[in-house]
């Protein structure tokens, strides 16, 4: 895979600031403070750990990273001891994914590409820790996941014979996508942490503007991540080993990747907004009716892949927008 060696616009979600000032001992003492909070109100504990966590290394250097890492160890290691060791691991995939968007940000780095390796590697993480924890009660990450879910869907459904009808045509569907839950999970996760290192980016040193979601571009590997997870649904429909597993796999892969290309597709959208001069309150009603109707249909998705090659919006495509599967 070749990488770029810079950033274009719609790719990096922060610059990297300048370093300097002073730094207090008791910021580390706020990074275990925001992993312990993590276990009460996860969305607010990650975006105040990668807040957190982004003020030390832009203060301290990338050398202060090893002081967050030990600070984030010691509220995992404390809840494993007091609490259990599932109340630990439970942390762990959360607090990963808050440094690493605060590091990849810090660096100015936090590319579609560095984002996505962050988001898989989270997910892969938190099913690690669930099956550990699962495997220790003699049971199986993928049924239980798999058992809530129909247990959801069964009790939205309501009582009777209807309600048996939509658990079976239900079944199948989320059989293949259970490990969707995990991923998304992870999204809303990078999400925050993307706010909180954001809004923690040193006043004076760098560009405060947020992320336009009209230079959003996507990169070329996640055509190919396409391509192989729709041949990979195609295959375990044939009478091929593990094809459960391969469903599974390729069904979920398919899912995350249209997001990207949903996201691109929206991309086009805002443009092709701020080119009509739609003004500040009907343009989010767009962009939230384009999101319902994308529910619901691939519209956007399309849209968004042809954007690839079309390039509808002009972008200067460069840097880790170049990647390439080799």
């Amino acid at each position: 895979m070749v990488q770029g060696s810079q950033n274009t616009p719609g790719n990096e979600l922060a610059p990297a600031p300048k370093q300097g000032g002073a730094l207090s001992p008791l910021w580390y003492v706020g990074v275990a403070l925001s992993v312990a909070i993590v276990s009460w109100y996860p969305l607010f504990g990650v975006m105040l750990l990668a807040g957190v966590a982004r003020t030390i290394v832009d203060r301290g250097g990338h050398r202060a990273l090893v002081g967050v890492v030990l600070a984030a160890v010691v509220p995992i290691v404390a809840f494993a001891a007091m609490l259990g060791l599932s109340q630990g691991l439970v942390l762990v995939p959360a607090a990963f994914t808050s440094l690493a968007l605060a590091t990849l940000m810090c660096r100015g780095r936090a590319s579609v590409t560095a984002v996505s390796s962050v988001v898989v590697a989270g997910t892969l993480a938190s099913l690690a820790v669930d099956a550990i924890i699962l495997a220790g009660q003699g049971l199986g990450v993928a049924e239980t996941t798999c058992g809530a879910l129909l247990e959801t869907v069964r009790l939205a459904a309501g009582d009777g014979v209807a309600s048996d009808a939509i658990v079976s045509a239900a079944e199948p569907l989320v059989r293949a996508l259970w490990p969707l839950v995990y991923s998304l999970t992870v999204m809303v996760n990078a999400v925050g942490a993307g706010i909180g290192a954001f809004v923690a980016a040193p006043r004076g040193t760098a560009p405060r503007r947020a992320p336009q979601l009209a230079n959003f571009d996507a990169p070329l590997w996640s055509v190919a991540a396409l391509a192989l997870s729709i041949l990979g649904m195609g295959a375990s429909f044939a009478d091929i080993p593990y094809a459960d597993a391969v469903r599974t796999v390729s069904a979920t892969v398919f899912m995350n990747v249209r997001i990207i290309f949903a996201a691109q597709g929206l991309g086009v959208l805002s443009s092709m907004l701020m080119r009509l001069r739609t003004g500040c309150m009907l343009r989010p009603l767009i962009i939230c009716f384009a999101v319902w109707i994308e529910a619901m249909s691939f519209i956007l998705s399309i849209v968004g892949l042809i954007d690839v090659w079309a390039n509808f919006r002009k972008l200067a495509r460069g840097g880790s927008d170049a990647e390439a599967l080799t």
